[in-house]
């Protein structure tokens, strides 16, 4: 079992401030020991909603949604599902019809996105190439979009996948989906 650094104990605070979560992952994973450092740097931060294109819109999953597949690319526009999202080769994708994605173009990826895994194996980034602009998506992973006015797209990937800013995303985790970790998350 994981112990808490004894100069950063869990106190009463982090709980009402976690939602009165007694489970260990959020107290245990780092994350209220990296929220801690993070708040006694000297340096202004920003909530990260603050920071993506349209707030809180600017973080979000894609929609539920029928699949319908095709096998002719004149039809069809690769999907990308949780697992696709790390792959080297973006080759052999499904296709997902061409009139589903007409219908719920919020199915649609971009370049400089950050894409994290939010169930099955959960937090696994990846910083979205432009091989997959265009290409569709599942609700199996969360879109967080920067604003490249306020942060460049490359630097807050670097930061959510770091030792700071990973252990805050999955401590928002519940049972294997992240709920809201990033809602309330300052960079």
């Amino acid at each position: 079992m994981k112990i808490s650094k004894l100069d950063i104990p869990v106190t009463s605070h982090w709980i009402e401030n976690n939602e009165r979560r007694l489970d260990g992952n959020p107290y245990l994973s780092g994350a209220f020991e990296a929220k801690v450092i993070l708040e006694k740097l000297p340096v202004k931060k920003e909530p990260l909603q603050e920071l993506t294109k349209g707030g809180m819109k600017g973080i979000f999953n894609g929609p539920r949604f029928s699949r319908n597949y095709v096998n002719d690319s004149d039809y069809g526009i690769p999907f990308l599902g949780s697992t696709d999202i790390l792959a080297a080769d973006l080759s052999n994708l499904p296709l997902l019809s061409k009139k589903k994605v007409i219908s719920c173009p919020e199915l649609l990826i971009d370049e400089g996105w950050t894409l994290i895994t939010c169930s099955g194996t959960i937090g696994r980034m990846i910083y979205s190439r432009s091989d997959m602009k265009g290409m569709a998506g599942s609700q199996h992973f969360m879109r967080v979009v920067a604003d490249p006015d306020k942060i460049l797209p490359g630097y807050l990937y670097a930061y959510l996948s770091s030792r700071f800013g990973l252990p805050i995303v999955v401590s928002g985790t519940y049972g294997a989906i992240i709920s809201n970790a990033l809602d309330n998350h300052s960079i």
